[in-house]
């Protein structure tokens, strides 16, 4: 017999018991709705929220009364609901937070509560059961049971459950609130969610009846007991209380007034809204244990849990009441200042403060009222915005893109908020270089989405900055000056984009008017000496100010030229202010200094723009186009006139001339528009795009006029050569004058020509301002060398310098020098030192010879580009016109001449296209008479002698067809012209074939061929029929 074991013998009776029942457990059948209830569960984790909101539906719908749920079915669901709401699945926390909430809405709006529904004083002590957590759990696990926790209250709130009855007020209410406000206390990272809970629940729950005035006060009451008052939470949660019942008495004792935004409290409030909270030790609940006892776990300490990116929600809360309350912009602005200003963007606040101040400045400055968006821009948060934004290795660089981003945003929906805006970002706080500073588009988007009244005011707002600038330092000043001039030629730009935009805007007293009129002041005024301070600019404006001034005016023209059908609006309406302001303004006078000729020209030339303005009305459409181009030509002569060009006076007088011509009834003589085409010219030489719109703009008006002698005029430009002689023979320079020209005609090739209605022209020789610069430094560079050049020869003689000082280190010999003279051997010692000081000056001398000649091809190539711009007008409108035969010979000497194939012959030859084209598509050919034939035959010839000078493959193909277009409108005319056409083409390929060194293209010989084929091919049909008919 073996040992006897000291082990209790098993209750083997009990046992089978036991197992008896466990096997009749697991035959429960999975039933159908088992099977729809775990479909259900699924889809309310699911990811779309359509799909968790049919679910919760479908739910709700098996715990209806008519459906009979048993007590088992329903403890059970709930609980498990409950404890769902601490899953981290997918989005099951969502779902089943919205199934959890319409079903207590549903148990408890009757007083008889179903079967397995606790009572409310039990519910509570339910929730805590299910989201509590077994044992040692990892963080992430008691993170999702907290939120569990968070998310059952939320559920029990948003049902209204405990606003059913009286009772439920009185007795679980309390109840309630210290659960949820002592988990707000003890997890601070749970308190923003906690406070967020209790603010919807006060906004979208509670009625503001008097009845429940009690049970919201009881939400102040336990907040002030729990110390949260004073939180960011807690103002959020006081400040809801508070907006929904205004008539409520509020405890006493917590807020002056008890109110958080009282004046008195502005400091408290701003503590409290940006207190960083120490976290105390947590008390976690835990399931009992073996031993039967609770738990108690410390969580790590941490500053309001973890920081987020996301300001607090309160802030929401808290400016929104703040603007309820104080809707004008002078009482809310101190609240900002000491709320965000001081409170976020203090100088020592920190990055993470900083970060927050943007967001909230962000989110308001897209949501204010109008009237508040001023109050925002204050001077720490600018100060601020502007320093992160300057250097891109500051910490919060990027994030100071979204405050800009959002003032933009607003503005565009709102235009008429640009001027305050514009206001406050340059002016006071701001800086005028604010764009510059923080590397965006702020202030000149801002600017392009004005509305026209808005615009006006930033006007009046920039005028004010051009007389200040800001600054006391003449240097910063001019630079300040160009940023605002700038921002109103971008301006400009951004509004006017098509002839639509410019609708209604000829006015006088238009935005557009006005901004051009607000250039022109600055450009060509100064102030009285009877000025008010207020009108006098400081520091005073420079020179060199002014002509900026003038040059952003003449930008601002010539993009108008480039969009509407007719500009002449506008330089009209900005000559006549000129001549008002000059002759009425107490304030200003204009820089120019005039003599009475002077003054009499510039009267003269008013009462003729006047006189054209009244005859106007009774022109022909024809007179009209005349009477517009002299409109132009007068206005931006007058121009020139005020800027101090003394030529342009001159300019007038020709204008004048060339009107009483052109008006008067008797006169038929062209030397009126002779006169004009070379007023155009002067205009096309000088530097800048608008020049070049303005007589593209006005040249029209004359090509049906012009003759032989005004076409060659143009033509004879074309022969000039690219190179400092070509320039001289058109200027007709002496010396100096033609040192300070080439200098201007060099700065002009830095300007950038826009694309004009004559789309075939690309301004090859137009430069960068970065090369303009470089010009400008080799200048410099070469007057140093001069002086060294001087010096060194005066040293080496023993002189005086040219300007009448001793040359350096030899003062001390003055008086000994200039008593004696060298003899042989000094003489010899010398020449060595001599030879090289004038190698020296010979390479400067070479250096400067070829900055001259490469400035004057520059100007040449410029010139003939826009001649050639003419032209196209010329053909497009003249290809009836003989005349404009006599382009094609000039036009292929020009390909094969210039220095620039890839330019000016490109364009030479685009013009032959464009009169090509305008006769094809018109399917005109100019007519010729009997008379000028032998003219026509000359042409051509002359063509064939042009292809038989070396060019470029290019200029061979132009010269096939012009030779095939003379022939084309020689055989029109007659039919037996084409055998001496013959006879030509015969003769240039006799001496193709004899002279060896003789180069032309075989395609000149074998496009006339095809040419003739296919101008035989109608006559060889018709044979063809007629041979087919007889057989």
């Amino acid at each position: 017999m073996g040992p006897i074991s000291k082990k209790r013998g098993r209750d083997t009776v009990k046992e089978d018991a036991a197992v008896d029942g466990s096997l009749k457990k697991r035959k429960r059948q999975y039933t159908e709705q088992d099977q729809k209830l775990a479909k259900i569960y699924n889809d309310l984790a699911d990811e779309r929220n359509d799909v968790r909101i049919e679910a919760a539906k479908n739910l709700i719908i098996e715990f209806r009364k008519d459906n009979e749920p048993s007590g088992e079915f329903i403890e059970r669901n709930l609980a498990r609901l409950i404890r769902g709401l601490c899953s981290g699945r997918k989005q099951a926390r969502f779902g089943f937070f919205i199934a959890l909430s319409e079903l207590l809405r549903q148990f408890y709006q009757d007083e008889q509560l179903m079967d397995g529904v606790p009572p409310l004083e039990k519910l509570v002590d339910k929730i805590n059961e299910l989201t509590g957590i077994d044992g040692s759990v990892d963080g992430k696990e008691r993170r999702d049971h907290l939120f569990g926790r968070v998310t059952a209250y939320k559920a029990l709130l948003q049902s209204a459950a405990l606003l059913q009855t009286e009772s439920a007020k009185s007795d679980y209410w309390p109840g309630v609130l210290d659960e949820i406000y002592k988990l707000a206390g003890d997890v601070p990272w749970l308190r923003e969610e906690c406070g967020m809970m209790m603010c919807e629940f006060i906004k979208n729950s509670i009625s503001p009846h008097t009845v429940n005035q009690v049970f919201a006060k009881e939400i102040l009451i336990k907040l002030e007991s729990h110390k949260l008052s004073k939180t960011p939470e807690g103002v959020a949660i006081w400040l809801s209380v508070q907006s929904r019942f205004p008539e409520m008495d509020l405890p006493d004792g917590v807020w002056r007034k008890a109110d958080p935004l009282c004046s008195k409290e502005r400091s408290n409030l701003s503590e409290a809204m940006r207190q960083s909270v120490e976290q105390e030790p947590v008390v976690i609940e835990e399931k009992k244990g073996p031993k039967g006892k609770k738990s108690r776990k410390n969580e790590p300490k941490v500053k309001n849990g973890t920081w987020q990116h996301k300001p607090n929600f309160a802030w929401d809360v808290v400016l929104l009441e703040a603007i309820k309350q104080k809707p004008k912009a002078s009482k809310f602005k101190q609240f900002w200042i000491e709320l965000i200003d001081n409170g976020l963007f203090a100088p020592k606040s920190s990055s993470e403060r900083k970060f927050w101040g943007f967001a909230i400045f962000s989110k308001v400055v897209g949501t204010a009222p109008s009237p508040i968006i001023p109050a925002l821009f204050t001077p720490n948060l600018l100060r601020c915005l502007i320093n992160q934004r300057v250097e891109s290795e500051r910490g919060l660089h990027e994030a100071a893109l979204e405050p800009l981003k959002k003032i933009r945003a607003r503005v565009h929906k709102e235009p008429q908020l640009a001027a305050v805006v514009v206001e406050s970002l340059l002016s006071g706080d701001g800086t005028i270089a604010f764009d510059r500073m923080t590397k965006s588009k702020t202030v000149e988007e801002v600017m392009g989405s004005a509305n026209g009244d808005a615009f006006v005011e930033i006007l009046r707002v920039l005028t004010q900055l051009i007389r200040s600038a800001l600054t006391d330092e003449q240097k910063t000043a001019d630079s300040h000056r160009q940023i605002l001039a700038d921002l109103i030629l971008s301006a400009v730009k951004t509004h006017i984009t098509d002839q639509a935009a410019v609708e209604g805007l000829s006015d006088p007293e238009s935005w557009l008017n006005q901004a051009l009129n607000t250039l022109a002041l600055f450009g060509y005024f100064a102030p009285k000496k009877t000025a008010t301070s207020d009108t006098v600019p400081l520091p005073p404006l420079t020179e060199s100010s002014r002509k900026m001034f003038q040059a952003r005016l003449s930008s601002c023209l010539a993009h108008i030229f480039t969009k509407v059908d007719d500009a002449s609006p506008w330089p009209l309406s900005v000559v006549i202010n000129i001549n008002s302001q000059a002759n009425s303004s107490p304030s200003y006078r204009l820089t120019l200094e005039m003599d009475d000729l002077v003054s009499q020209s510039i009267n003269k030339a008013h009462k003729i723009l006047g006189s054209i303005e009244e005859g106007a009305l009774e022109s022909t459409s024809k007179e009209k186009a005349a009477m517009r181009a002299f409109k132009l030509l007068y206005a931006f002569t007058l121009l020139e006139v005020y800027g101090g060009n003394a030529d342009a006076v001159s300019m007038l007088d020709d204008l004048q001339t060339c009107h009483d011509s052109l008006t008067s009834s008797s006169s038929e003589d062209s030397q009126p528009f002779t006169l004009l085409v070379e007023l155009l010219l002067s205009f096309l030489s000088k530097p800048g795009t608008l020049y070049k719109r303005l007589a593209e703009q006005t040249f029209p008006a004359f090509t049906a006029e012009m003759d032989e002698d005004t076409l060659l005029s143009l033509l004879d430009i074309l022969t000039k050569s690219e190179s400092l002689t070509g320039q001289q023979e058109i200027f007709d320079e002496d010396q100096d004058v033609e040192e300070e020209q080439e200098e201007q005609e060099g700065d002009s090739a830095s300007e950038n020509d826009d694309a004009s209605d004559v789309e075939m022209l690309d301004g090859g020789s137009d430069e960068s301002g970065e090369e303009e610069s470089t010009d400008a430094g080799e200048d410099e560079a070469d007057d140093e060398e001069l002086q060294k050049f001087d010096a060194m020869l005066a040293k080496t003689l023993m002189t005086k310098l040219p300007n009448g000082n001793i040359a350096p280190n030899d003062s001390e010999d003055e008086d000994t020098s200039d008593g004696e003279d060298m003899d042989d051997d000094q003489m010899m010692a010398l020449e060595p030192h001599l030879a090289k000081i004038f190698q020296q000056r010979q390479s400067l001398s070479n250096r400067t010879r070829k900055k001259e000649n490469k400035n004057a091809k520059e100007t040449m190539i410029n010139f003939k580009n826009r001649v050639l711009g003419l032209l196209v007008i010329y053909v497009k409108r003249e290809y009836r016109n003989p005349l404009a035969l006599k382009l094609l010979q000039p036009l292929l000497q020009l390909m094969r001449t210039t220095t620039s194939q890839d330019n000016v012959a490109k364009n030479a030859n685009e013009v032959m296209h464009q009169y090509y084209s305008a006769c094809t598509k018109n399917k005109t050919l100019p007519f010729i008479n009997s008379d000028e034939a032998e003219g026509v035959w000359e042409m051509l010839r002359e063509v064939h002698d042009e292809v038989k000078k070396e060019g470029s493959k290019v200029h061979g193909a132009a010269c096939s067809r012009a030779s095939l277009f003379i022939v084309k409108l020689l055989v029109s005319s007659d039919k037996a012209h084409y055998v001496k056409a013959v006879e030509i083409y015969a003769k240039t390929q006799n001496e193709w074939f004899m002279q060896s060194k003789l180069v032309i293209q075989p395609t000149f010989f074998t496009e006339w061929i095809s040419w003739s084929n296919e101008l035989r091919k109608p006559s060889v049909q018709k044979v063809v029929k007629k041979d087919s008919k007889e057989e």
